[in-house]
C-alpha cells in the first residue's frame, strides 16, 4: 500500500522538504482522516510521515534537519523520533493512494 503526500510548491516548507527528502513526495501512514496535533504550540491537522518507508539517506537527512532546525542534540532526535514521529501539515499537501475504499 502506498499513501503519498505531495507538498505544494506554495508551502513555506517546500525548499526544506526537497533538501531533506530529495523529492516533493513522501510516504504517510494514513490518508483517510488527518490527525489533530500540537505543532509548535498550535493545534493543526496533520498526516504522519511513514518513517519505515523512508530510504536510509532520507532518514539520516531528516534527523540532521530536525536536530539543526530545532536545536536538539542528535542523540535526542534519534531516541525520540520513532515514538513522536513527524507531522506533516494537512494544509501543505495533496494526497494519493493505491488503496481502494468501499463504503
Amino acid at each position: 500500500m502506498k499513501n503519498i503526500a505531495t507538498i505544494s510548491e506554495r508551502s513555506e516548507r517546500y525548499e526544506e522538504w526537497i533538501k531533506v527528502f530529495g523529492t516533493d513526495q513522501v510516504p504517510i501512514i494514513n490518508i483517510l482522516v488527518p490527525q489533530i496535533a500540537n505543532v509548535l504550540g498550535e493545534v493543526r491537522k496533520v498526516y504522519m510521515l511513514d518513517l519505515g518507508k523512508l530510504s536510509e539517506d532520507q532518514l539520516i537527512r531528516l534527523k540532521e534537519h530536525l536536530s539543526r532546525k530545532f536545536s536538539i542534540p542528535m542523540e535526542e532526535v534519534e531516541r525520540d523520533l520513532p515514538e513522536i514521529g513527524v507531522p506533516i501539515l494537512a494544509e501543505d499537501v495533496s494526497l494519493s493512494s493505491d488503496e481502494l475504499f468501499f463504503l
